[in-house]
């Protein structure tokens, strides 16, 4: 995988690492960093975190299509054969898990199906992925 941007939003930080066999075109590239900076600024989310966009599953130990893992600031979202507003759903599902995490919020275990933390990750991550495509031309590359 290569490290394909470093984003400085303050004061915050994330770095995206792209599988290069995903074969993202540089809008593809552009939607991506700008749905996580809309996603940090609507969720308030404060601090460091990397995304990485795998077609490794199991590698990088992905049980479904994403995970966040707060010990190390780190979500992965399996890519493979999935459109990119999909997978950018996942990310924003994960992203209101790092801002349970940041809140207090989470305590383990965590349900994985239902119940308030999950169910919140669901609703949340579907609404900011329909703001998104209202608010950005750039969408159009999402589902194409």
């Amino acid at each position: 995988m290569q490290l394909l941007l470093t984003e400085a939003v303050q004061p915050m930080k994330f770095e995206m690492l792209i599988d290069p066999t995903l074969e993202y075109d540089k809008n593809r590239i552009s939607v991506i960093r700008q749905f996580i900076r809309f996603v940090v600024k609507k969720m308030k989310i404060d601090g460091f975190f990397r995304v990485v966009f795998t077609t490794e599953k199991e590698k990088l130990g992905v049980k479904t299509t994403a995970y966040y893992r707060d010990t190390d600031k780190v979500l992965v979202v399996y890519s493979k054969n999935r459109m990119l507003g999909d997978s950018l759903r996942s990310v924003a599902h994960e992203l209101v898990h790092k801002k349970q995490y940041e809140d207090g919020r989470i305590t383990h275990p965590v349900q994985d199906v239902g119940g308030e933390i999950e169910d919140e990750a669901n609703a949340k991550a579907g609404s900011l992925i329909k703001l998104f495509i209202k608010s950005n031309p750039l969408s159009k590359y999402m589902f194409d």
